[in-house]
């Protein structure tokens, strides 16, 4: 038993390091950034070195087992999720891991969303318009079952995985969550990571902070303390919440400072954290950088223009899994 829970100590130990010094952790910088054609690879200076084209829209991205998966919408009034392998090659070019065009009335999804690789390994991807909800792949078979019913659901189509809140050792799904009519709801709701039942909501509507249509969200952990960041995207916010309670605690950034003498409203949609700390979020002015602690009005424009929609930073932290190995093995010496 001593040394079981030594391990689990050292395993939560090791996780808690390597997000709070996450200089330990080595990797190249690879930032990638979908648009209505494809996924771009970004370097450190935001300069596009690589490009993979997508069969319509590129929407969210996951990556497993040196695969690169992103799910796509529009071409050919088709939708589905391709993949390719990774690290990308020169020109990377995607294969169709699943597919239904637009005329198929018996399809299971609709516009897919967001697409996160869950506890058991799965791809998960949120089905955003006609046939709401999460539907589960087998990435080896390519089959996919209908995963949560969101025929309930307002607008839903960011998620991320985050801390354990049932109790059961694994990560669960965080989801971005609103309603244009009545009654209006702007909420993060808890899904099981292994049940996709509704747990409830770590954002409430009533406590929001001001959270007015959510969009992508992540996890950040400070001194160990987990944070939640989530665009904010009607009021040009990213907002940060206390990742356990859900606790409102400031507005960290907002889009429409940026670019003086532009008219137009920098609408908020993406957003990824690097290793170091530093905010990546998508306006419709483009790509931001802001430096940890930067305040409201700070940031550099690094990238392109209109049209940018989801945001995936890699290598994401392996001290995510660790934390979650440590956790079970605490829970089980109890």
């Amino acid at each position: 038993m001593a040394i079981r829970s030594c391990l689990a100590w050292a395993v939560v130990f090791c996780a808690l390091a390597a997000w709070i010094c996450p200089s330990a952790q080595a990797g190249p910088f690879e930032l990638y950034v979908s648009d209505g054609n494809g996924v771009r690879l970004l370097d450190a200076s935001g300069t596009a070195v690589n490009y993979a084209p997508t069969d319509g829209g590129a929407r969210g991205m996951a990556i497993a087992d040196g695969v690169f998966y992103t799910a796509y919408q529009g071409g050919a009034h088709r939708q589905g999720v391709s993949r390719v392998d990774y690290p990308w090659a020169a020109s990377p070019a995607y294969d169709k891991l699943f597919e239904t065009l637009d005329a198929d009335t018996t399809r299971i999804y609709d516009d897919p969303g967001m697409a996160v690789i869950g506890p058991d390994g799965a791809l998960y991807v949120v089905s955003t318009n006609l046939a709401k909800g999460i539907i589960r792949c087998d990435r080896g078979t390519g089959q996919i079952t209908r995963f949560v019913d969101g025929s309930d659901w307002g607008t839903a189509q960011y998620m991320t995985l985050g801390p354990d809140a049932t109790g059961d050792g694994l990560a669960d799904f965080y989801l971005s969550h609103y309603t244009t009519t009545e009654p209006i709801v702007n909420e993060v709701r808890i899904l099981d990571g292994a049940t996709g039942a509704y747990v409830g909501n770590l954002v409430d509507s009533a406590s929001n902070g001001g959270l007015n249509r959510p969009y992508q969200l992540a996890f950040q952990t400070e001194q160990g303390q987990p944070y939640l960041y989530v665009v904010s995207m009607l009021n040009d916010r990213v907002k940060k919440y206390d990742g356990l309670t859900g606790a409102f605690i400031e507005d960290y950034w907002r889009a429409n400072w940026v670019k003086a003498g532009q008219t137009a409203t920098a609408r908020t949609y993406a957003l990824a954290f690097d290793d170091t700390g530093y905010l990546y979020v998508t306006t419709n002015n483009g790509l931001y950088r802001v430096d940890p602690g930067g305040g409201l009005a700070s940031g550099e424009h690094l990238y392109g223009g209109f049209g940018l929609n989801y945001l995936h930073y890699v290598p994401e932290p392996a001290s995510v899994s660790l934390l979650l190995a440590g956790a079970l093995l605490l829970k089980r010496r109890r």
